[in-house]
């Protein structure tokens, strides 16, 4: 069964240039679209001007107030932060509108080969070290488990969320239990380190790896409504209401399975307390 949320955030902002008018329908597509068109057709036009935007994003930056987003569900998730905050494009009576259509938002990133030290032996460490020689995040979703201890200290399985070669791979505890093709996500190191173990006879180039490090859905702004999309594999919570009546906002989900509920960060609905 598919799970889904739908957010009602309660605050109010302007035009812009370059922006899409007030109360106009923008479309999003990320099989067919591209940032460049105008998001204003939900195929593209022979014109190669028209046709639906590629982001969730680009379609939030450059809408207008009241606007009311569509986005298509190809199948495919969209690989994107969605961080709605500071936009303003809602209204008390005129609120800005996201339809998921059923569509997910993915926090999956691939780590590329040369983003990987060596550790010892067949052991590769990742710690998302940037260009300029900081680091960014890490996997920090409150699901791993309280931060004072080591991970999911409570599961008798770590949830699956790294990725080799389009699947979760293994995940363990204990560095000395990794298998090949394995993860481990040592959380208490600085800055945190992820362990991965190559599989029998494989190099590191060999292996496409992607892991959780985009957020999820967060919504700051008030007057915003997101109905049928859903977050998984997120950076952080996979959604966060946020603004000034996140306190009355409640969340309700689905009887999931543990292993289910440890994989996928989804929260089915969350709606005003009346």
């Amino acid at each position: 069964m598919r799970n889904t949320f739908c957010v009602l955030a309660l605050l109010a902002g302007s035009l812009t240039a370059g922006e899409i008018p007030v109360g106009q329908t923008i479309y999003v597509n990320n099989a067919k679209g591209n940032d460049a068109f105008d998001g204003l057709a939900p195929e593209p036009a022979a014109d190669g001007e028209s046709g639906p935007l590629a982001s969730i994003m680009q379609a939030v930056k450059r809408c207008g107030i009241g606007a009311r987003i569509q986005i298509a569900n190809t199948g495919v998730a969209y690989r994107e932060s969605v961080s709605i905050e500071g936009y303003r494009r809602g209204r008390a009576n005129t609120p800005l509108i996201i339809e998921g259509n059923g569509a997910t938002v993915t926090g999956l990133v691939e780590a590329v080969p040369d983003r990987w030290t060596l550790f010892k032996d067949d052991i590769y460490h990742f710690e998302n070290k940037l260009p300029d020689g900081r680091f960014g995040p890490m996997p920090n979703s409150n699901w791993l488990g309280h931060l004072k201890h080591q991970g999911w200290f409570t599961e008798p399985q770590a949830p699956e969320i790294f990725f080799l070669n389009g699947k979760p791979g293994p995940n363990v505890l204990k560095l000395d239990d990794i298998p090949a093709g394995g993860f481990c996500y040592d959380t208490q190191s600085s800055p945190r380190r992820l362990y991965f173990r190559l599989p029998r006879s494989a190099k590191i180039n060999d292996c496409k790896l992607e892991l959780p490090l985009n957020t999820g859905f967060y919504v700051s702004d008030d007057y915003v409504t997101v109905r049928n999309i859903a977050s998984k594999y997120s950076q952080d919570d996979g959604l966060v209401p946020s603004g000034t009546d996140a306190g009355r906002l409640a969340a309700s989900r689905p009887a999931l399975s543990r292993r289910h509920r440890r994989q996928h960060r989804r929260i089915p609905c969350v709606r005003p307390l009346r």
